[in-house]
């Protein structure tokens, strides 16, 4: 298994850090990533200028990043939340220059074209975590356009285009958490 992290890649196998090519959308924070088969892709985010709208492809085997279609949308977003299911990227909520967002986005890396989505059930928010189990995405936790935080938690099925609300996190809202899956559970901490 591996992974890459800010132009950096490692492999659970050798336990070793090993450099690879820096990310092609040069310096930025709070930016949204998610994996599609062997690729993987780091989009938006805070750069020096406005929101950037891009998204990067990460090719292990070629040790290279490629630039791919801008999403097609007004303004760039920050601290979105991403998951995958089969062959497709998701990004959905963050925060743009209107404030926060609950829009998905659906990304096909065959087309390299962007569809707009059944808009995220929980509201518009920042800082959620996302995450797919099986064939379902998952969006929760967060912070509102109020500067609520949040410990709810929806499921995406991407068959029907639908959300629906799954239990609160029993635990305190927060924001800023991240979270992962393992086979068929999911795994939130921090925050």
């Amino acid at each position: 298994m591996c992974t890459i992290f800010l132009g950096w890649f490692s492999c659970k196998a050798q336990g070793t850090w090993t450099p690879k090519a820096d990310f092609g959308g040069g310096v930025r924070k709070q930016a949204v990533g998610f994996n599609v088969g062997i690729y993987g892709y780091i989009a938006f985010g805070v750069n020096d200028t406005a929101g950037p709208k891009d998204i990067w492809e990460y090719n292990p085997q070629l040790n290279f990043w490629t630039q791919k279609a801008d999403i097609p949308t007004e303004f760039g977003r920050e601290s979105a939340a991403g998951f995958s299911i089969g062959m497709y990227g998701y990004v959905g909520t963050g925060k743009g220059s209107i404030g926060e967002l609950d829009d998905l986005w659906r990304y096909d890396p065959s087309t390299n074209t962007w569809e707009m989505k059944a808009d995220f059930g929980g509201g518009d928010r920042s800082n959620a975590v996302g995450i797919s189990i099986g064939d379902k995405g998952y969006i929760g936790t967060g912070l509102s356009s109020t500067n609520a935080r949040k410990k709810d938690w929806w499921e995406y099925d991407s068959v029907n285009d639908t959300w629906t609300q799954k239990s609160d996190l029993p635990a305190p809202s927060r924001h800023l958490a991240t979270g992962f899956a393992i086979g068929e559970k999911g795994y939130l901490c921090l925050g």
